[in-house]
């Protein structure tokens, strides 16, 4: 799972910890995700600034070849 800050358009930021972000080009809006594809937030677009990926929670492992 990775943590994303969200900037918004009003100054506001938060962060969501999630596997993936979607952008929903119909709906318009960013869907972040669970390891199982679940919904974990909904975003409208058009408040959005950023999103960035800003670190990974603890159980993550990093892989080496």
């Amino acid at each position: 799972m990775v943590r994303y800050r969200i900037t918004y358009d009003n100054g506001y930021d938060e962060t969501i910890t999630a596997a993936d972000v979607h952008y929903d080009t119909g709906e318009g809006q960013y869907r972040l995700v669970d390891d199982h594809g679940r919904a974990a937030a909904f975003i409208p677009g058009g408040n959005v600034l950023s999103i960035v990926a800003v670190g990974w929670s603890s159980d993550e492992k990093a892989v080496t070849g």
